[in-house]
């Protein structure tokens, strides 16, 4: 599982820096400092050893302090982007649509699947054997929970 997260990094760094490339012929309008937001998706520890060296490729890249920022929860993150406090944030697909629909977020990266190759995640849903839950029709209307490994 730290296999593909570390290829998800690669792939959402090699495209944020060519994102970024196209605007440094304009380096003179920079900021002095860009904020990055993160959210929680491990313990705060592991969150630093895994977007830390994304954080210093950036800021050695762009030749400017990038900031990163650990929220408790999504909602911190998208509150800072709403604000101006923070400039672009590591998010989720639900924080990602909040973020677009209360921060106005703009997605510049997009992270792929492992095996497929294809953009966004796979999500898998278990029922208990015997319930008789077996197409996304079936659990309409009932009450469940979402989690992640």
């Amino acid at each position: 599982m730290r296999r593909d997260f570390l290829k998800k990094i690669v792939v959402a760094t090699t495209t944020l820096t060519l994102g970024i490339s196209t605007l440094i012929a304009d380096s003179a309008k920079w900021p002095e400092k860009l904020t990055f937001g993160v959210i929680p998706v491990a313990g705060s520890t592991s969150m630093k050893e895994n977007f830390g060296p994304l954080t210093k490729y950036l800021e050695d890249s762009l030749g400017i302090k990038v900031e990163m920022k650990l929220a408790g929860d999504y909602t911190g993150i998208i509150t800072g982007m709403a604000h101006n406090h923070i400039d672009f944030a590591y998010l989720g697909p639900k924080s990602y649509v909040e973020a677009a629909r209360r921060a106005n977020a703009e997605a510049l990266v997009v992270e792929v699947d492992g095996e497929s190759g294809l953009p966004g995640y796979r999500g898998t849903i278990i029922t208990k054997k015997g319930s008789g839950l077996k197409t996304l029709e079936d659990i309409k209307g009932k009450k469940w929970a979402f989690t992640s490994s």
